[in-house]
């Protein structure tokens, strides 16, 4: 469950320029920019992912980039949930 929740976040993520336009200048808005912002962008990494499997250029850079941040991400999200399933006591 955790894992789906992280990847509709990522994809939330991806388009949160589109997303937060439908909120109204002020709290909700800045509130759900700043949730979104340490999210990686995980569309950005499908987009890339899928010109790279038609063949067409893709710039290494940013394809690294979004790649290493998604993995840094995962990263985490698994170091941390390691940590609180060491803390359980059975």
């Amino acid at each position: 469950a955790a894992g789906f929740l992280l990847l509709v976040a990522g994809v939330v993520a991806g388009e949160r320029g589109a997303i937060a336009s439908a909120f109204e200048p002020g709290v909700a808005r800045a509130a759900f920019l700043l949730l979104t912002a340490p999210l990686p962008r995980l569309t950005r990494l499908a987009a890339a992912a899928a010109d790279l499997a038609q063949s067409k250029p893709v710039a290494a850079g940013p394809l690294l980039g979004f790649a290493l941040g998604a993995a840094l991400f995962a990263a985490a999200a698994l170091a941390l949930s390691a940590a609180r399933f060491e803390r359980k006591d059975f």
